[in-house]
């Protein structure tokens, strides 16, 4: 059965098939859905902040958001169209059921990448590279990977040689700023 009728059918009248940010409601609890090919890549529960991920795109991100880089990699290496839901909750316990509902029905619960995309971002890196390393780190990262890359730039833990590796593989106006 289709995503979109699964949703339907456990929450009839409360689906919201956002087209851009600004339709995304302020203050309300919901589950937002990030979907290629009928499939989940991001299914989760929060407020308008935390939602605001379904709509990251290969020229803005949600920084913070540990499934940030998740979405970004897909957006330049898996393809699309995307599609995106919200469901809309009257407090914080009813989206957590629905939630937790949702993954145990139709998935979104997980960060790993297709082997395509993988082989796409790490393409050309020899396997002693420190960007492919550090790139792998930020894959590993149980905050968000993106901004552990910002973080450690700015430490200056990445010179500018693999720092330019990563920019190209993961392009990003903000990468490009220097420290």
């Amino acid at each position: 059965m289709p995503l979109e009728q699964t949703l339907e059918n456990f929450y009839p009248g409360q689906i919201i098939s956002p087209n851009s940010l600004d339709e995304i409601p302020e203050n309300n609890y919901m589950v937002y859905i990030l979907v290629l090919d009928d499939t989940p890549i991001v299914l989760g529960l929060g407020k308008r902040n935390r939602a605001r991920i379904i709509f990251d795109n290969s020229n803005n991100t949600t920084l913070h958001n540990f499934k940030s880089m998740l979405v970004r990699l897909y957006h330049l290496y898996g393809g699309g169209p995307f599609s995106r839901y919200i469901i809309v909750f009257d407090n914080r316990n009813e989206a957590a059921q629905a939630e937790n509902h949702l993954h145990y029905l139709v998935g979104g619960n997980n960060i790993n990448l297709p082997q395509d995309i993988m082989d796409h971002l790490f393409q050309g890196l020899p396997e002693e590279a420190t960007s492919k390393l550090l790139l792998k780190l930020a894959l590993a990262s149980s905050y968000s990977g993106l901004s552990d890359l910002y973080k450690w730039r700015q430490k200056s833990l990445i010179n500018d040689f693999d720092w330019n590796e990563i920019s190209n593989r993961l392009p990003l106006d903000l990468l490009n700023w220097n420290v």
